[in-house]
């Protein structure tokens, strides 16, 4: 496990604000009504560019607790509280906003496959279709469906490079990074949650499972790293999430990936303009971010970072062609991909079948991957492009304010 440098643990002595605005108050940002709340629990983020010396002399006002400065994508820190730091903080000239922190879940509802042991009686068998592309035989309907224009396909076209020379960052709850599966090319990379180093809930190397896996994966010879937000039991918070993010930030550029860069996020929570901000600054450095639309059938402006425009929003469908019933909606969603009844990994070997947006969007997580390897695409050029492929109107059950666009790889035009 490599260490997070650029966080530190914030102190809980107090200090007097040392500038005084003007125009009123910071802005204190919260989520809506009956949103789940980490009492006293606060995301401070600076109107400009500030030193780390700045940032840590602010973040002194912190009443204690185990929080992060950020210094990369926001410039800002979380901590714990009073109400008394809390005001001096929003009277500060160089503070922007304040946000409370609210919790993240992971939507993990699977229906266990007999625990069938990965890589036997699933194992992809893959052959050559010619001139460079190939095909795995019987493939899980997710991946046959984004390789053809019509549904009833059963096998997998792609082309090489699959994902070869890219990297794909799964913030999540971990990678079981020993599955045989991954070949290799997993590494368990950052947990940012205490005395929990690895994946024990299993939703991260699902997601995992259909990015980059063997039988399971779009983008076969991509490289996988975990950054884990989120407990044993699925939960997390926006400031863990964006501290997730910052490490992403510095670590990348140390990874070889000529190809380019992906970030799958698949987790549910309240809209967070402090997480939107942290996904778009990615963005503008050109990794590829991906976020589940979410699983509530409302418009996906409520949620984070979906809601964020330069983030490549993902929506579910079935086999059917249809949107799915759970899957959220709107102007926001670029996208949908396969996302019921899906196949993939879990720790320890074994397989599930799970449904949700947090599924689908793995499914373009792993498709940029590919894209990037094959056309050298970037940031948010790599969901135009995806967008560009999709097969269009063909979903049945999408709302019309929603773009009726399903995932298609381009590897094929005949069958």
């Amino acid at each position: 496990m490599k260490p997070a440098t650029f966080l530190f643990a914030l102190s809980s002595t107090a200090l007097a604000a040392e500038l005084t605005r003007s125009d009123g108050p910071a802005p204190l940002l919260g989520p809506s009504v009956g949103a789940s709340v980490v009492p006293n629990e606060y995301m401070v983020v600076f109107r400009d560019v500030v030193s780390i010396d700045v940032a840590q002399a602010a973040a002194k006002i912190a009443t204690g607790g185990s929080d992060y400065t950020y210094y990369s994508l926001i410039n800002g820190f979380s901590a714990t509280l009073t109400e008394s730091a809390l005001n001096n903080l929003r009277n500060r000239a160089d503070v922007d906003f304040v946000e409370k922190v609210t919790k993240t879940k992971v939507p993990f509802v699977a229906r266990p496959q007999g625990l069938k042991v990965a890589g036997e009686a699933d194992e992809a068998e893959i052959k050559s279709a010619g001139r460079r592309v190939w095909y795995q035989r019987r493939a899980p309907w997710g991946l046959a469906r984004i390789s053809s224009r019509r549904n009833g396909i059963i096998n997998y076209f792609f082309r090489e490079p699959a994902g070869h020379g890219t990297c794909a960052y799964i913030v999540d709850t971990g990678i079981d990074d020993r599955n045989p599966e991954f070949g290799g090319r997993a590494e368990q990379l950052a947990s940012f949650i205490k005395d929990q180093p690895i994946d024990g809930h299993g939703h991260g190397t699902f997601c995992a499972g259909i990015v980059g896996s063997k039988t399971y994966g779009v983008a076969k010879r991509t490289r996988l790293f975990g950054i884990k937000v989120n407990d044993d039991d699925g939960e997390g918070t926006v400031s863990t999430a964006v501290a997730g993010l910052n490490f992403i930030a510095y670590d990348w550029r140390r990874q070889q990936c000529p190809k380019g860069v992906v970030i799958n996020i698949s987790m549910a929570g309240e809209f967070s303009r402090a997480f939107n901000m942290a996904a778009a600054a990615l963005v503008r450095r050109g990794l590829f971010v991906v976020a589940s639309a979410g699983n509530s059938n409302m418009d996906a402006n409520g949620t984070s970072p979906a809601s964020e425009p330069t983030v490549c929003t993902v929506g579910a469908s079935d086999k059917m062609d249809r949107r799915a019933d759970f899957s959220n909606y709107g102007r926001l969603v670029n996208i949908h991909a396969p996302g019921v009844d899906i196949t993939s990994l879990t720790p320890c070997g074994e397989t599930c079948v799970q449904s949700g947006t947090s599924v689908a969007a793995p499914h373009v997580a792993g498709l940029g991957a590919y894209i990037s390897s094959l056309e050298n695409t970037r940031g948010a050029n790599t969901c135009r492009r995806i967008r560009q492929l999709a097969t269009s109107n063909i979903l049945d059950n999408v709302p019309r304010n929603t773009p009726n666009l399903l995932t298609f790889n381009g590897a094929q035009r005949q069958w």
